[in-house]
């Protein structure tokens, strides 16, 4: 489950954002910007591999996604741009996509794209932990000839082309003649080639000259590897470093930076606590609705984000499709409506109820917090802090109470689907949630390719699981990211930033 949390949180780079907001303010940025060809990017961590089915981490994909293309991107607007394929066409029965390759497009080595290399890059996802939740509906894909491929899906999969996009392609002949050691010699058809990586300290691309697309207008790119956010808003403050993100508690000193422009959006991720439901009291839904109105949302967002997010109590990102106004199952903060509901589930306070465990580095002041609004209506809860794989493999298995818990899906609701269906417990669903009602909603919604009645099923199970109160969901968080003001960006994503999309003013 870990593998593939991390890697959805990381791939959801064509998901919406709303609100993007860019504050500067006057200064030289460091002057005569129009005549570099360079950048300089932070990092958050370290890509350690760029083969896109062995690493789920959100800097390796920062990386690839320079260096590989998919099939299709789907802008903020639902509409799908092409990429390497020019065009598709579904069949009518919409289990089988075709997809024309672009002519011209060539790998980094100067091979040409063909269409088994697409075959063989989807038949390399399927086999991968990191991959296969991307194309779980595919059946198989056939080259029809050098520049067709179809796709064949086992049932229909309103989401298919959200989640095929997330698929790069690699040249077969290259990836079987490196074997082990094409993770550290990538080549793709991307606009950017690889040149080193340096472990903990850089990795550096150079212009793909041939690009299908045309060359890139910035030639060099340096992305350095900083793990600190406090050291990564100094270098971009100091201009070391011309891109990134940074600390959120020094998001106004760094919106009053006159050389830096601040882009903030809603991210398509979501904050929550999960709660064992197959463990008394949390059995209970009568139990589970009450926390959920003993929780202050407001202060926790606050301590743990310093502003810088939405309180929500559905558990679906408003940017997702899937989320409308017609989901009313919603819960305020409201301590005595929580004392009611305990007292009608037949709970005697004071209580002990077990432990809030949370992942290392992250969410210790949402527990303290929690913990808090718990003890105000008679709850005792512990916290432990756990080690990030420990943590995953008990809350994974259901040998926990309560856990503080992270995610981001794609932008489709059907995504959401593993945090509660059956079939996903010892799996994504971490709650151990089990609705049959709730696992028909999600299959039908899949099923038909109708938005508006995907919409209406969509509506009805996330008020079904509000109303179940399977999960506690907190906060819908807001991202940050900074860039030097004589830097255009074009089009800014929600998660990775596309240097094409770069060029000096």
């Amino acid at each position: 489950m870990k593998k593939i949390i991390v890697l959805l949180l990381a791939l959801c780079m064509a998901g919406a954002f709303a609100g993007c907001k860019n504050g500067s303010s006057s200064g030289d940025g460091g002057g005569k910007a129009s005549e570099r060809e360079d950048v300089v990017i932070s990092l958050k961590s370290d890509p350690k591999t760029f083969d896109p089915v062995s690493t789920s981490t959100s800097s390796a994909n920062t990386v690839m996604f320079q260096i590989y293309d998919s099939l299709i991107h789907m802008n903020e607007e639902f509409e799908v741009e092409p990429r390497l394929a020019e065009s598709y066409k579904v069949s009518d029965d919409e289990k089988t996509y075709t997809f024309k390759l672009a002519e011209g497009v060539k790998f980094h080595n100067g091979e040409a794209l063909k269409a088994s290399d697409v075959v063989y890059s989807i038949k390399r996802a399927q086999k991968s932990p990191y991959t296969s939740a991307y194309v779980d509906s595919v059946d198989y894909a056939e080259a029809v000839d050098d520049n067709t491929v179809a796709v064949h899906l086992t049932d229909v999969d309103a989401s298919f082309l959200e989640k095929i996009q997330i698929i790069m392609i690699v040249n077969e002949k290259t990836v079987k003649d490196a074997g082990k050691s094409y993770a550290d010699h990538p080549v793709g058809t991307g606009p950017y080639k690889f040149v080193s990586y340096k472990a903990g300290v850089e990795v550096k691309l150079t212009r793909f000259d041939d690009y299908y697309r045309g060359a890139a207008r910035i030639k060099d790119v340096d992305y350095q590897i900083i793990t600190d956010d406090n050291t990564a808003t100094v270098n971009l403050r100091t201009g070391d470093v011309d891109a990134g993100s940074f600390a959120r508690a020094s998001y106004d000193e760094v919106m009053n930076e006159p050389a830096l422009t601040v882009a903030d959006w809603s991210a398509n991720s979501l904050y929550y606590f999960a709660v064992n439901n197959e463990v008394a009291p949390f059995n209970d839904p009568i139990v589970r609705q009450a926390i959920n109105y003993a929780i202050d949302r407001e202060y926790i967002a606050e301590v743990e984000t310093n502003g810088l997010s939405k309180i929500t109590s559905v558990m679906l990102p408003p940017s997702v499709f899937g989320y409308s106004d017609e989901i009313n199952q919603t819960y305020t903060y409201d301590p005595d409506k929580a004392r009611e509901l305990l007292k009608k589930a037949g709970i005697k306070t004071p209580m002990e109820i077990g432990t809030i465990k949370i992942p290392e580095g992250d969410g210790k002041n949402a527990a303290e917090a929690l913990q808090q609004c718990l003890s105000e209506i008679g709850l005792e809860v512990e916290i432990e802090i756990l080690e990030q794989n420990k943590f995953y493999d008990e809350t994974d298995f259901g040998d926990y109470e309560i856990a503080w818990c992270q995610i981001s899906l794609l932008r489709d609701a059907d995504s959401y689907s593993i945090l509660f269906t059956s079939d996903q417990i010892d799996g994504m669903n971490t709650a151990r949630y089990s609705n049959p009602k709730v696992d028909k909603l999600f299959t039908q919604a899949k099923a038909t390719t109708d938005q508006k009645e995907r919409l209406r099923l969509y509506a009805e199970v996330f008020n079904l699981i509000g109303e179940d109160a399977a999960y506690i969901p907190v906060y819908v968080p807001t991202n940050i990211y900074a860039y030097n003001k004589n830097l255009k960006i074009d089009v800014l994503e929600p998660s990775v930033q596309f240097v094409y999309d770069m060029h000096w003013n």
